[in-house]
């Protein structure tokens, strides 16, 4: 296999993956599977992150305010939305004193879903049903780790599957090469339904006991060699919901042992996380 398949075949199994954790919102039920990308610079975590922008459900903003997150979250209990993507968290992190606002609203349109929200003296935004959102975005190393404590704010980084997006030098000088061609692999479009950008559907996926076992081993592990993410029940339901992702994105309305061998290939990346200093 020459340098240029590697590449290719490690980038789409990132894709794949990132595909299936946003497969989650069409799963019935309460929970997602949020996704941050940790790497370098010029990685190519936004390139990657461009790869979704094709499905009319996800909406692509450079930029958040807690004011700003109005229309997402009006639009996504409208049925019109179901993820965002943020291409730099690190950016949001950065702005000052008004960050934890947005990371605490943040946290919980992506889990419990949010209420009601207060934009100033006389002005507030109802959602008597609750609003939630899904979110894909990405961080530098450096801005990982500088922002960890910002991070643990309402056990905000414990509702995200955090993926190590890094590469090579090798790979980076492979990239490059691609990116000279014009039309570069890397940058090919990603359709969560069809082309013409079908809507997939909210199925109910059911679990069978048996699994329950799979589940169990990979919360194991977590609490033993992660316990900076375990989450209790939360971490459980992740687990869960991959498989029901799995047979989502499969078109199967069971889980079943093809759904367990195809997250075999991804295991690494909640298995192996982006590094974590201790947080003081």
């Amino acid at each position: 296999m020459t340098d240029q398949h590697r590449l290719i075949d490690r980038w789409e199994k990132l894709s794949a993956f990132v595909r299936l954790c946003l497969i989650s919102p069409f799963v019935a039920g309460p929970q997602l599977l949020n996704v941050l990308l940790v790497g370098r610079w010029g990685e190519g975590k936004t390139t990657m992150l461009n790869r979704f922008r094709c499905n009319p459900w996800i909406d692509y903003i450079d930029d958040v305010t807690e004011f700003g997150l109005h229309r997402p979250l009006s639009e996504s209990t409208e049925g019109r939305l179901t993820t965002i993507v943020l291409p730099d968290f690190g950016a949001i992190c950065a702005r000052g004193p008004r960050e934890k606002t947005t990371i605490g609203l943040l946290a919980s349109a992506i889990e419990e879903g949010v209420y009601k929200v207060e934009v100033g003296p006389n002005r507030a935004y109802h959602f008597p049903d609750g609003a939630r959102l899904q979110l894909l975005t990405a961080m530098t190393h450096y801005d990982f780790a500088q922002y960890l404590n910002l991070l643990t704010i309402k056990g905000f980084l414990t509702r995200f599957i955090p993926v190590n997006a890094s590469f090579t030098d090798d790979e980076h000088r492979v990239m490059y090469g691609l990116s000279r061609g014009g039309d570069s692999p890397l940058t090919k479009e990603c359709y969560m339904g069809t082309a013409s950008g079908d809507w997939p559907g909210v199925w109910p996926i059911t679990v069978p006991e048996e699994y329950q076992s799979w589940i169990e081993g990979e919360v194991n592990y977590m609490r033993k060699h992660s316990p900076h993410l375990y989450a209790g029940q939360r971490t459980w339901q992740r687990f869960q919901l991959l498989l029901q992702s799995s047979a989502r994105l499969h078109g199967r309305g069971t889980v079943t042992d093809d759904d367990v061998a195809y997250l075999m290939h991804f295991r690494v990346y909640w298995r192996r996380p982006p590094f974590m200093p201790i947080a003081k």
